[in-house]
């Protein structure tokens, strides 16, 4: 098994990333499902980040691995139904062998919507088509709002005809008091005139004098609706709450009191909660949403555009993601070049596609020290120490880049001896002081009477290095012998 497989790697080889790497990409591809477990045996960071990466490029190759194992599940499904040839010649009789298996399966029927190669009787095909979209339809109508589904059907020998009558339904948003925040729980009341669209869900910013928080599970599924406008406070989408509905093709959130279009602003999306939603096509995700449960989006061709890096998005999300996905920022990060200095990566986010002059390199401060030159990857001289950029190329995409600095001098003036020293950054140093008889000399402070940080010991010696960024006077500390 392959998870086994993984895991037994990394247990005997925990350092190894870039074999774990040859180790995914030789292997056939996996499912997310697998994805998803192997990504919880990872040891840190580093491999994580790696992993996510070969997950996300391979995005579309595992899309594809899936629905073509859905397609076989279903197909499976079909031949069963199917397996009574009489059946193809009876309508009626295949109807209601349909609708007598359970809903789940009904519903993912029109995953093979464009795929009924095993219907052999051409004048039955359209009439299946057009049956099954519309027992989708239904079936996720009566489980959440109790819409009656009327169906007709006229009989000759070759050909049948369909009539129906899909009772239209107006949607009165219901909530509930939860206490310190409100729930929206769903719709209530019916308002039979088919000629009325239903075009827009508002859901209200606050009931009963809280903000409205969340939306309940199964709250919306299988709606008409065309757009959904979400309240500014919203913190969760309940499981399956926009589950299967055809129409909408349209998120939009507040925002610090603006509308914002084709947009989610929340914590939590929870599972299935746009799945099936067949016409949506795109929507932004802002860096407020932590979590996006694993198929929150599953069945829809939607592409995901992130407010974020993909650093951020392996962060909260780990990418293992079954949707196409878009980062509208990147992640630059400076690491040093100088070799034993206690010095740290630098991260700037950017939005994508920003040029290395815009991203504010000249801003950026490494305390104690000056940057003297900022290179790419290639050794390419991109900033010098006075802020004059050598190269000014486009970043679209997660990028290095390597500082080079040098310690800063600094001014420091011994309290009541009257004399100063200039002291480097990160340097060891050795301090003189005066002898005063009868006192024994306990070392320098950067405060009065042995107060503050004490920063050599009795002989003046430095205990550690030079760390402080300005010019400054340090106090010797002296004791009366006994």
């Amino acid at each position: 098994m392959f998870i086994e497989k993984c895991r037994e790697y990394i247990s005997n080889n925990p350092d190894n990333i870039d074999g774990f790497i040859d180790l995914l990409v030789d292997e056939p591809l996996q499912t997310r499902k697998v994805y998803k477990e192997i990504y919880l045996l990872l040891p840190n960071d580093e491999y994580k980040e790696k992993f996510a990466y070969i997950i996300l490029k391979n995005s579309d190759k595992i899309n594809k691995l899936e629905n073509q194992l859905k397609i076989d599940k279903y197909q499976q499904e079909i031949d069963k139904t199917f397996n009574d040839a009489q059946m193809l010649s009876n309508k009626k009789k295949f109807i209601k062998k349909l609708t007598n298996k359970k809903n789940s399966i009904s519903i993912q029927l029109k995953y093979l919507i464009n795929d009924f190669d095993v219907i052999k009787c051409e004048t039955l095909l359209k009439q299946y088509k057009d049956y099954v979209k519309k027992l989708c339809k239904t079936i996720a109508r009566r489980e959440n709002k109790k819409v009656r589904f009327i169906f007709g059907l006229t009989t000759s020998i070759i050909t049948c005809f369909t009539m129906f009558l899909i009772i239209a339904s107006i949607p009165v948003v219901q909530y509930e008091n939860m206490g310190k925040y409100a729930e929206v729980t769903g719709v209530k009341g019916l308002i039979f005139e088919s000629h009325l669209p239903v075009n827009t869900l508002r859901i209200k910013e606050e009931y009963d004098g809280v903000p409205v928080r969340t939306i309940a599970k199964d709250a919306f599924v299988g709606c008409e609706f065309k757009q959904v406008v979400l309240p500014s406070k919203l913190y969760y989408i309940g499981n399956n709450a926009f589950q299967a509905c055809d129409n909408l093709i349209g998120i939009h959130s507040y925002i610090d009191g603006k509308l914002q279009k084709d947009t989610i602003n929340c914590n939590q999306i929870g599972s299935a909660s746009f799945a099936e939603c067949s016409s949506l096509k795109k929507v932004y995700i802002t860096e407020n949403v932590e979590k996006i449960t694993f198929n929150a989006f599953t069945g829809t061709n939607l592409l995901i555009y992130y407010h974020g890096s993909g650093k951020q998005w392996a962060e909260k999300m780990g990418q293992l993601y079954d949707c196409n996905v878009e980062f509208l920022k990147i992640t630059v990060t400076l690491r040093p070049k100088n070799i034993g200095y206690n010095l740290n990566d630098v991260e700037i986010t950017v939005y994508k596609g920003s040029k290395i002059s815009e991203i504010g390199l000249e801003n950026v401060e490494i305390t104690g020290y000056t940057i003297t030159s900022i290179v790419d990857g290639l050794v390419n001289d991109i900033m010098d120490s006075t802020g004059q950029f050598h190269k000014n190329y486009k970043i679209n995409e997660d990028t290095y880049l390597y500082y080079e600095v040098k310690s800063n001098k600094y001014k420091v003036t011994l309290s009541g001896e009257n004399a100063y020293l200039y002291l480097y950054y990160g340097d060891t140093y050795t301090l003189d002081y005066l002898e005063k008889s009868g006192y024994t000399f306990l070392g320098y402070y950067t405060e009065k009477n042995g107060k503050g940080i004490q920063l050599t010991d009795e002989d003046g010696r430095s205990i550690g290095v030079w760390n402080i960024d300005s010019d400054c006077v340090i106090y010797p500390h002296y004791v009366k012998n006994q």
